[in-house]
């Protein structure tokens, strides 16, 4: 487990006289090891190149061998098993999808490389990354470390259950619907999908290239801030306009009663901030976008499967789940799917209008609280992530603690290009709200 309270003070901590990088590395790993059998968070472990890497740093650390500024310096990151790393095969989740070996690293993980950041492993995730349960019947449920009873939800499932287990300080995971913040608000830790094409994808098995993104999974607010500081692509500051939206009850119905109530409690709670002015954001049927938005996606993934664009490597063992999802939607009439197209449209265009004169659309991550592993996920538990992706903007998730109330998981939805800013504003509000950081 890492004994640092975060990012910030794993890179102090190189500063002073401190245990080994190895040694940390050795214990870290031993851990998930010893723990991947039952809680299967990862596809596979990175034993021998995190322990060498971890032995480069104590050198370097020592000056025996010098180095560029590493702004990741020594931080343990766990990828998504849908990401090209060098020499390691890519599983997407899934027996029929999987990829041989890859011959390079993917753009994200020569970045992160670059950075200084140690990879110790690639996580589990829903098969074919179409799914946000965090079950796969290949791999076996990925265990929430937050409460080993609910799901984890997905379809980032296991980078997010490695930050939130301690394993690692940073996951990468990708996002089309919300896949990195529904596992982040479900497994009590932070998530943030960057800007479409903020961050690099080659090297990313696709999804559905116009909603895909990668995204980053962290135990704080400051720890995503400063990971996506690292790894995004400089962007021109543009000034805050001291507006924010939020979402009145007609907009609230896809959430559960609890979730919308404390919702609300936010929202009254930062009505009386000086400097900062709210306005309604014009209803949008949450819940309906996200569906047509799952059958264009899914349809598609279908349709590249019949033609051969995405190949299989084994067609026959597809998991049952996936298989039913892409049938229902290879099945759907063109009317079903163009009309879904054109909510879609309708959508983007009213949250990038609603943007024009504000900051952020503040909403709740998940209309619900949990999910029990017995359970099928809530039909709705895309509504609210989903809208980011179909625009293209940066969202990001994290959990909120209210004063005499109870906690629950908040999500900004900022304008294309400013996401650090976005980052930026949600630790003020974090801050506005009060409660102990997660």
């Amino acid at each position: 487990m890492i004994e640092s309270s975060g990012i910030a003070a794993l890179l102090a901590n190189w500063r002073l006289p401190h245990e080994p990088a190895a040694m940390q590395m050795h214990r870290l790993l031993s851990n998930a090891i010893g723990r991947n059998p039952t809680d299967r968070i990862y596809t596979c472990l990175l034993e021998e190149q995190a322990l060498a890497q971890a032995g480069r740093l104590d050198r370097q650390l020592a000056g025996a061998v010098s180095g560029a500024p590493c702004p990741l310096l020594g931080v343990p990151v766990a990828v998504k098993d849908n990401i090209d790393l060098r020499g390691v095969t890519t599983s997407c989740g899934s027996v029929a999808l999987a990829r041989p070996p890859a011959a390079e690293d993917s753009a994200i993980a020569a970045r992160l490389r670059q950075a200084g950041a140690i990879l110790i492993g690639k996580t589990h995730l829903d098969e074919a990354a179409l799914g946000a349960s965090g079950r796969n019947e290949h791999f076996g449920r990925c265990v929430n470390p937050r409460d080993r009873r609910m799901l984890t939800g997905g379809s980032s499932s296991g980078s997010a259950a490695a930050v939130a287990a301690g394993h690692a300080l940073l996951g990468v995971g990708t996002d089309t619907l919300g896949s990195v913040r529904i596992p982040a608000a479900l497994c009590g830790i932070v998530g943030f999908k960057p800007t479409h094409d903020g961050l690099p994808m080659r090297g990313v098995a696709p999804l559905y290239p116009r909603f895909d993104t990668l995204g980053l999974l962290a135990g704080s607010l400051a720890d995503v801030a400063l990971a996506a500081a690292a790894l995004l692509d400089p962007a021109p500051a543009a000034p805050a306009r001291g507006l924010l939206l939020f979402l009145g009850d007609a907009a609230l119905t896809a959430a559960d009663g609890p979730v919308a109530q404390a919702y609300r409690r936010c929202v009254a709670a930062l009505g009386g901030t000086p400097a900062l002015r709210l306005r309604e954001f014009p209803a949008v049927d949450f819940a309906e976008v996200s569906r047509a938005a799952l059958w264009e996606v899914a349809g598609d993934f279908a349709a590249r499967l019949k033609t051969g664009a995405t190949p299989l490597a084994n067609p026959g063992r597809l998991g049952a789940e996936l298989r039913r999802l892409l049938e229902r939607a290879a099945s759907l009439p063109a009317s079903r799917l163009q009309a879904g197209r054109a909510i879609l449209i309708d959508a983007a265009h009213r949250m990038r209008r609603g943007l024009d004169d504000a900051d952020a659309i503040l909403t709740p991550t998940c209309p619900v609280e949990a999910v029990d592993a017995r359970d099928d996920l809530p039909r709705s538990i895309a509504a609210f992530v989903a809208p980011a992706n179909i625009a293209g903007l940066p969202a990001v998730s994290w959990p909120q603690a209210i004063a005499g109330g109870r906690p629950v998981n908040l999500q900004l939805i900022g304008r294309a290009g400013e996401d650090l800013r976005l980052l930026a504003l949600a630790a003020s509000i974090r801050e506005r709200l009060g409660g102990s950081p997660p």
